[in-house]
């Protein structure tokens, strides 16, 4: 049965999967939890606290290990045969030297760690502060001084090879698979560019694949399933063509058995959001593009598979047997999840509307979907929502301040055969997820709540305005000034019917203060029409966030020359 844990602000809990979502019992912090995971197989569940680390079993609820150590990180073996804790470095009162803040304990016999490293960072990606382990739990790698990375044994205690980059290693990432391999990330120095490299391990002595990088400060390194290939997206920080404010991303594709790399042609300009691989090695998917950013699969070869209708999202997950994807929009983006059938021709199956969403994950089985609301980055609304594949909402449970969630690690076939449970009663009374309401144009503050304001530009209003009904002060003065003008060089006012003839919209045309009333009136549109495309989540350059902000100062000039909304 699957199970999800919870930890909140005062409480750490498991709860069994769709159906039941009653709690499991096990030794429960007394102390609010700093940190909780599952190891990577499910088989264990840890959390600590303030005072100590506690490793249980997640089905029976009996404590494995107990371990002296509050820790501010945890991450497990593999397998679960080891954890490893982490702690804020400090130095020694007496000899003033750094104290072994990594360590590594055996979970069957936590007595004393197995391992102990100085790590003062975390570095920039879960997981690279510790200790990383091949799948069979053989070796384990550490980067041990800034362009060093060793391989030691089972033991943690002999190197079973090493690697020194005179560039420096800013990150690596191990493989999963049989035949392990590790991916490593240098910067470049002296003219040298950044790259990638990939070495077998443990001997750490062969270049199975390589890429040089046109453009990188920093990586994202993604292996499929198999440990054959290995996805870099490559980012800036800027981008120094200067053509967005957002920085620039490139994503490579290598090739462990083949060496081959390659660049993946994206053929939609802007940042890539979002990168998966699907569960079967064999296919992966991108999101990328200014918004409304467009979603391709690629083959393995970097083919283009499959694309996408384009639409304003940022996030994608395969589903754990790879049959279906959810593509969704969150973070600044309004919450709308997709799901489609990659066994059905990527039909969509449905679509959600799971807005403030910071964390969600396909359950173990495949049918589930799990959405929550986390702090610190909302304090508010936060909870657990649990949906059917096919948009059915399943279950809710709301906390107070929620920090964090997650499923329990698990090998399950697929069987869409299984009837589906009925809701919990948790949802009765809410509202089900509809799609939002269509957006409207721009209005402004003045103009809410009335009549439709007729579709007309604002320089027609103008215009059509009477001339001497609604001016005010200081276009009376200047009108008469420019009457008074006209007097003293002796021009005839234009004739019609023997009295002097309201001016004709040509006429006004020709006056120097209306011609910058039309080029305001011009700047006002082009600063409203930025507005709206903002407001429907497309993102603006910098230069065109620094128009809008100028809307005041237009419509004060505007106001200083007799004109009016």
């Amino acid at each position: 049965m699957t199970q999800y844990f919870s930890r909140a602000a005062k409480s750490l809990v498991i709860r069994r999967g769709v159906g039941e979502y009653d709690e499991t019992d096990f030794e429960k912090p007394v102390d609010s939890a700093r940190i909780a995971i599952y190891s990577l197989d499910g088989s264990r569940f840890a959390y600590a606290t303030a005072s100590e680390t506690t490793v249980v079993d997640p089905d029976s609820g009996a404590v494995l290990a107990r371990i002296p150590v509050a820790a501010a990180d945890l991450y497990f073996s593999p397998k679960g045969t080891f954890i490893v804790t982490w702690v804020r470095p400090k130095k020694n009162s007496e000899s003033g030297n750094w104290e072994n803040n990594l360590l590594v304990w055996a979970v069957a016999s936590p007595e004393s760690p197995v391992g102990e490293f100085l790590q003062k960072s975390q570095g920039s990606f879960r997981g690279g502060w510790s200790v990383q382990w091949t799948g069979d739990e053989q070796f384990g790698l550490r980067q041990t001084a800034p362009g060093t990375l060793v391989a030691y044994d089972a033991s943690l205690k002999n190197q079973a090879g090493k690697l020194t980059m005179p560039d420096g290693i800013a990150e690596f990432s191990v493989s999963p698979g049989r035949n392990p391999a590790v991916a490593i990330f240098t910067t470049g120095r002296k003219g040298k560019p950044p790259s990638v490299l990939v070495y077998k391990v443990p001997a750490l002595s062969q270049i199975a694949a390589s890429r040089t990088l046109l453009r990188a400060e920093s990586v994202q390194l993604m292996w499929n399933k198999l440990g054959t290939a290995c996805l870099v997206n490559a980012t800036t920080d800027v981008d120094k063509s200067g053509k967005t404010y957002y920085g620039d991303s490139t994503l490579y594709l290598l090739t462990v058995n083949s060496g081959a790399s390659q660049r993946i042609a994206l053929d939609k300009e802007g940042p890539v959001h979002d990168v998966a691989w699907s569960p079967t090695s064999d296919e992966f998917a991108v999101v990328y593009g200014y918004m409304p950013s467009k979603t391709t699969f690629f083959d393995t070869r970097g083919n283009n598979i499959h694309s996408l209708p384009l639409a304003s999202r940022n996030t994608l997950k395969f589903s754990p047997q790879g049959r279906f994807v959810v593509v969704a929009g969150f973070g600044n983006l309004q919450g709308q999840v997709d799901i489609y059938d990659r066994g059905n021709k990527y039909a969509k199956v449905t679509n959600l509307d799971a807005p403030n969403t910071s964390y969600f994950d396909w359950s173990p089985c495949g049918r589930y979907i799990l959405t929550a609301t986390t702090s610190p980055r909302l304090r508010v609304d936060n909870g657990v929502k649990i949906w059917h594949y096919s948009g059915r909402f399943m279950y809710a449970h709301d906390d107070e301040e929620l920090f964090s969630v997650g499923w329990r690690p698990e090998e399950i076939p697929l069987n869409l055969t299984e009837p589906i449970p009925e809701p919990h009663e948790s949802v009765a009374n809410r509202a089900t997820a509809a799609a939002p309401k269509p957006k409207s144009a721009y209005r402004p503050p003045h103009a809410r709540g009335g009549a439709e304001v007729a579709r007309t530009s604002l320089y027609q209003r103008t215009m059509a305005a009477e001339p001497a009904a609604d001016q005010s002060k200081a276009a009376s003065k200047n009108k008469k000034k420019r009457e008074a003008k006209r007097a003293a060089e002796g021009t005839k006012p234009a004739p019609g019917n023997g009295a002097e003839a309201p001016a004709t919209t040509a006429a006004v045309a020709q006056n120097p203060e209306d011609k910058l009333v039309r080029s305001l009136l011009k700047k006002l549109r082009a600063i409203r029409d930025l507005k709206e495309r903002q407001a429907s989540g497309e993102k603006l350059e910098l230069t065109q966030v620094q128009k809008i902000t100028t809307e005041n100062d237009v419509l004060t000039k505007l106001a200083s020359l007799g004109w009016s909304e």
